[in-house]
């Protein structure tokens, strides 16, 4: 999950985060939020298909997790085929809060007594520490 917010409110922002994950292990989602989302997930999928570098772009990312070139055309039958128990089970096991690693880039004395207050253990990495090519940013 992203999202761009002023530095003020990033502690803020990354509580509403955590608390989501937790929302989504712990109760199913209705039929209503559940279609609005695979609305939001399927268009915009089926809408990149529609050019060759969007059809380029989606065979690139296959690649990478090695999956089969025919994902392609069954990922948007697959999303609607999704329940609000695969949904809850899916952030149970894979997307509870417990797990997640919030990143926050910007300004971190405008943000990081909030933060802090909010999120408890911090870590703030200073520019110039920061390499982008590893898994730690350290």
């Amino acid at each position: 999950a992203a999202c761009q917010t002023k530095h003020e409110s990033a502690g803020e922002v990354a509580q509403l985060f955590l608390d989501e994950l937790t929302r989504l292990a712990n109760e199913k989602p209705d039929e209503l939020e559940l279609g609005a989302r695979k609305s939001a997930l399927i268009g915009p999928y089926l809408r990149n298909l529609e050019t060759t570098n969007g059809l380029a772009d989606t065979f690139a990312a296959l690649l990478g997790p090695r999956l089969k070139l025919s994902e392609v055309q069954l990922f948007a039958e697959r999303a609607r085929n999704i329940g609000p128990a695969e949904v809850s089970q899916l952030a149970t096991r894979k997307l509870a809060a417990s797990y997640a690693t919030v990143v926050i880039v910007g300004d971190a004395k405008k943000f990081l007594p909030d933060l802090k207050k909010r999120l408890g253990r911090v870590e703030v990495i200073p520019r110039a520490k920061l390499n982008l090519e590893s898994p730690t940013l350290k």
